[in-house]
């Protein structure tokens, strides 16, 4: 697998999540060995979804 970011090789790795809520969660990701990008399912899923429309920034005008 290569990286998006640099087309680095990415490495497979365990990551754990002690703060989760249920104590401590292990998950598996891929990590690139050259730039250090994480990549893991949550991630992935997240740039195929599109935000919910309340989650997009909205943007504020200042008016002088």
């Amino acid at each position: 697998m290569t990286c998006a970011r640099c087309n680095g090789l990415m490495s497979l790795e365990e990551y754990v999540d002690d703060r989760g809520e249920l104590g401590c969660e292990a998950f598996w990701g891929w990590r690139c060995i050259l730039c250090g990008a994480i990549e893991d399912p949550v991630i992935a899923s997240n740039r195929v979804r599109p935000p919910l429309p309340d989650q997009r920034k909205r943007k504020f005008s200042v008016r002088l």
